[in-house]
C-alpha cells in the first residue's frame, strides 16, 4: 500500500489546497485508478513470492485475498486522504474506525460460528475493507465531491514526482517502527519479538492524540490557514500530554501487562517503560513532521525520516545481539529522538522564515490562534 501509491496521496493533500495552481481532484483520482491497476497485478507476483516464501500459501484463496486486500486498501488511502486534504477530519478518519469495527463483528460472528479458522479471519479482513470503501465513497457523495476521475497523462508525472519524497517518508516510518522486530527475530529469538511486541504495542498508545493532532495540522498548514509558527503552543501542548500519559503507562505497567496479556510477559515492562521514553519523542516527531511536510518540504521530511531509519538499524545491529529486546528498546528511543530533534529544528527554521516575510504576524503568534 505505501509503494503502491508512490506517495501520492500525502502530496495530493498539500497540492489541492495551493493557493496556487491546484491539483484538481479528478486528476488526483484519474492517477489513483491507474495505480490501483498497477497494485493490482504487482500484489499477485509480490504476494506468490512472498507468501511462498514464509511457507504460508496454504491455499489458493490465500493469494486472492492478498492481492484483493492489497488493492482495496489503497483504495481506501487515497479516498481517504481526498477528504484529508480538504479539511474532512472526522469523516475520513470514520472510515478506519468502521474498518476495524466491521473485522471485529465479523470475527466474533463466524468464529462463534464455525470456530477460529484462517480464511474467516481472511473474510472478515475483506469485508471491513468493502465497508470502508463504501462509506468513504458516501462522505464524497455528502461533501459534494465528485468520484469521475479525469485521465491526463500530462500531469502524472508531475504528481509522481511531489509524490516519491512522500513515499520515502512513509515507507521510513513503517520501517522504523517495525524493522526492529524483524531484527529481533533474526539476532535474538522469535519468543523475545512476542515480548517485545507487546511493550510495543502498550507504548504506541500514546501515538493516538498526536496522530489526531497533526492530521488536523497538515491541512491548516498545506492550506495556508495557520503559519507553522503559530503553531507552537499547541506543539507544546503535545509533547506536555504525551509526556503525562508516558509516566502515567509507566506507573501502570505492571499491572497492565499482568491483566492483559498474562504473567509469561512480565519481562515486557522494562521494555515498555523504555518504549514510552521513544514515544514522546514519536509524539513530537508525528506533529512536527506534519507540518514539514505539509509546509511542501517533503524532500526534508523524507531525509529526517530516512536519519532516522538509519539510526535504529545501526543500534539495533549493535545492540539486539549483546542485551536482546532492551537494546532494540534503546535503538527505538536514539532512532525517535534524533527524528524529534530534526524535525524539531525544520519547523524552527520554517516558522523563523514565515516570521521574517511577515514581521507583523509575529506580533500576534502567541494570540489564540495557535489552538
Amino acid at each position: 500500500m505505501l509503494v503502491g501509491s508512490l506517495g501520492t496521496n500525502i502530496a495530493a493533500r498539500v497540492r489541492m489546497v495551493a493557493l496556487e495552481d491546484p491539483l484538481l481532484l479528478a486528476d488526483y483520482l484519474g492517477l489513483a485508478v491507474v495505480l490501483l491497476l498497477v497494485q493490482a497485478l504487482a500484489s499477485v507476483v509480490v504476494g506468490a513470492f512472498m507468501l511462498s516464501a514464509a511457507h504460508s500459501l496454504v491455499g489458493g484463496y490465500l493469494l486472492v485475498v492478498f492481492a484483493v486486500y492489497s488493492v482495496l486498501n489503497l483504495a481506501c488511502t487515497f479516498l481517504r486522504d481526498g477528504l484529508y486534504a480538504f479539511g474532512h477530519n472526522n469523516s475520513a478518519s470514520g472510515g478506519d474506525a468502521l474498518a476495524a469495527g466491521i473485522q471485529l463483528i465479523v470475527s466474533l460472528v463466524l468464529f462463534g460460528i464455525w470456530g477460529s479458522k484462517l480464511v474467516l479471519a481472511t473474510v472478515a479482513l475483506i469485508v471491513g475493507a468493502l465497508g470502508e470503501l463504501v462509506y468513504l465513497s458516501r462522505k464524497y457523495v455528502w461533501k459534494s465531491l465528485s468520484l469521475r476521475p479525469c485521465f491526463r497523462l500530462s500531469g502524472w508525472r508531475t504528481q509522481i514526482r511531489a509524490g516519491l519524497p512522500a513515499m520515502v517518508v512513509s515507507m521510513g516510518q513503517a520501517m522504523v517502527i517495525r524493522f526492529d522486530r524483524v531484527l529481533l527475530g533474526i539476532l535474538a529469538s522469535t519468543g523475545q519479538v512476542g515480548v517485545y511486541s507487546v511493550a510495543a504495542s502498550m507504548s504506541e498508545t500514546l501515538w493516538l492524540i498526536p496522530a489526531s493532532i497533526s492530521q488536523v495540522v497538515f491541512h491548516r498548514v498545506a492550506s495556508a490557514r495557520t503559519p507553522v509558527y503559530r503553531l507552537r503552543k499547541i506543539r507544546i501542548l503535545n509533547v506536555a500530554l504525551a509526556s503525562l500519559g508516558a509516566g502515567v503507562l509507566a506507573v501502570l505497567a505492571p499491572v497492565l501487562i499482568r491483566v492483559l496479556f498474562g504473567e509469561a510477559f512480565r519481562p515486557a515492562v522494562g521494555a515498555m517503560r523504555v518504549l514510552l521514553i521513544a514515544g514522546v519523542a514519536v509524539a513530537s516527531y508525528q506533529v512536527d513532521v506534519s507540518c514539514v511536510s505539509a509546509a511542501n518540504r517533503l524532500g526534508r521530511a523524507s531525509g529526517i525520516t530516512s536519519a532516522g531509519f538509519a539510526a535504529v538499524l545501526m543500534f539495533d545491529i549493535a545492540l539486539i545481539p549483546h542485551f536482546g529486546f532492551i537494546g532494540a528498546a534503546w535503538a527505538s528511543v536514539v532512532a525517535y529522538g534524533l527524528m524529534a530533534v530534526l524535525a524539531a529544528l525544520m519547523v524552527a527554521r520554517i516558522g523563523s522564515a514565515e516570521r521574517h516575510s511577515d514581521p507583523a504576524g509575529a506580533e500576534t503568534s502567541t494570540s489564540g490562534e495557535g489552538g
